[in-house]
């Protein structure tokens, strides 16, 4: 029987699509995770028929880990390729990775505040609000999600302990295209992890995401006749929810947002807060799944 002068297409797509869910299955840090990696990009390199789908499992998931300070060149390298551009692909169709990406996750990171001097303590978040402002960062929150597709998780963290960045201090045109993000129908999962300050409670209403993971984030009171008073985040219905308590949650039977919860985890809690847990554990009695209690030092 003669052999078929080239693989039949199928076979081909099949082939690379077992390639981008064996990169999804490792760890980064996995060396098997590498492997796959480098399969894909040489198949990307292979022909035109092999290009769009292996981009698709490149990009995926897409990961910015970076010193603060560096961010600004990362952002500027990613915003390049996210959108089609005079750059032409193999086919000579004007192509852009945006619309391959369905989970993005930064991570910024700078010198520990932790015991340093108030200089570095400042050059620290110096760097990070300058990153986060960065006009780049703003056009690449702009161009994950449109009216035909959109990322559907997104993570950003501060990664710096005991250096505290104040939303205030991050422009207006971050806030607006990070809310912009949020209110996505594609977007359900958020992560915001790492020590902000003064966030709006209204920042996540409106939003129709499900799964949401945030943590040593302190919200602004509006109240300006009573600026100690500070009132419940404004959160969609959820079916996970990932805190530290450092922020207070409606927990009224008739309003909160957490009664359809089927996973909840609660992480360096206090033993003060048992009694939040609690109540929270009663809101979902019924839909709970997984239920995980991490008290603070241990």
């Amino acid at each position: 029987m003669p052999f078929p002068a080239a693989f039949p297409q199928e076979l081909l797509d099949r082939f690379v699509d077992c390639l981008s869910v064996e990169l999804r299955r490792f760890k980064r840090t996995n060396t098997a995770h590498e492997v796959n990696k480098r399969a894909l990009l040489n198949c990307s390199q292979a022909s035109s028929a092999l290009y769009y789908r292996a981009t698709r499992g490149l990009f995926s998931r897409l990961f910015i880990k970076t010193p603060s300070q560096e961010a600004p060149r990362r952002f500027s390298a990613l915003v390049k390729i996210l959108t089609p551009s005079l750059a032409t692909s193999y086919t000579g169709v004007r192509l852009g990775v945006a619309h391959h990406i369905v989970e993005f996750y930064i991570l910024l990171y700078g010198r520990s505040c932790l015991g340093a001097g108030v200089h570095d303590t400042c050059l620290a978040k110096e760097d990070a609000v300058k990153a986060l402002n960065y006009d780049t960062l703003v056009s690449i929150l702009s161009k994950l999600h449109t009216a035909e597709y959109g990322i559907t998780k997104f993570s950003l963290t501060w990664g710096t302990p005991c250096c505290q960045i104040s939303w205030a201090n991050l422009s207006p045109q971050f806030q607006q295209s990070f809310r912009d993000l949020i209110l996505s129908p594609y977007i359900n999962y958020l992560e915001l992890l790492g020590e902000f300050s003064n966030i709006p409670g209204s920042t996540f209403s409106g939003s129709k995401m499900r799964h949401l993971q945030i943590n040593s984030l302190n919200l602004e009171s509006d109240n300006q006749a009573e600026p100690a008073v500070i009132p419940p985040v404004e959160l969609p219905n959820l079916e996970s929810f990932c805190t530290n308590y450092s922020f207070d949650i409606d927990l009224s039977p008739t309003t909160s947002p957490l009664t359809e919860l089927k996973k909840m985890k609660a992480i360096n809690i206090a033993p003060d807060h048992l009694s939040r847990t609690e109540r929270i554990l009663r809101l979902a009695t019924n839909s709970l799944q997984d239920v995980t209690v991490q008290f603070h030092g241990k």
